[in-house]
C-alpha cells in the first residue's frame, strides 16, 4: 500500500504551515486545560493518550509488518500526524524510513504542549503576583 506521503497528498508549503498551527493549536489546548487538570503531567497524558496510540499503531506497521493496514485504521494512522509529518521529515532526513519522522511529530507535540503548559504557569503567577 502507498503511503499518504507517497501519494504527494499535501503540497509541502501548505503542509509545514499546518504543521505550524496545529502546533500553536496544541500549545493554545495545553494552555487552557492546566488550570482544570491536576498539573502538567496530567494535561501531557490526557492530551496525548491518543497520539502515543497512533504512534505504536504505527510502529507495528512500519516496524513489524512493513506496510500499512488497508482500511480505516491504517488511514486514520497515517492522517493522525499528517499536519506535522513535514516538520517531522524536515527533523530526520538521516532516516529511510518514516517512523523516526511519525516519533519527531510526536516529540513536537509533546514539546508545544509542555510551553503552553509552563506558559499557563507563568501566566497565573503575574495574576496573582500583579
Amino acid at each position: 500500500h502507498r503511503t499518504l506521503l507517497e501519494a504527494d497528498a499535501v503540497p509541502m508549503p501548505l503542509a509545514f504551515w499546518s504543521g505550524i498551527g496545529l502546533l500553536i493549536l496544541w500549545a493554545l489546548a495545553a494552555f487552557l486545560a492546566r488550570p482544570h487538570l491536576s498539573g502538567s503531567r496530567a494535561v501531557l497524558c490526557c492530551l496525548h493518550a491518543a497520539a502515543a496510540a497512533d504512534l505504536v499503531l504505527i510502529a507495528v506497521q512500519e516496524l513489524v509488518r512493513h506496510a500499512y493496514w488497508p482500511g480505516p485504521v491504517g488511514l486514520w494512522s497515517q492522517l493522525f500526524y499528517l499536519p506535522l509529518l513535514d516538520l517531522g521529515l524536515g527533523l530526520t532526513r538521516w532516516s529511510s524510513t518514516l517512523f523516526p519522522a511519525y516519533a519527531a511529530c510526536f516529540l513536537l507535540l509533546l514539546a508545544a504542549a509542555l510551553l503552553g503548559c509552563r506558559t499557563r504557569l507563568r501566566w497565573d503567577a503575574r495574576k496573582r503576583a500583579g
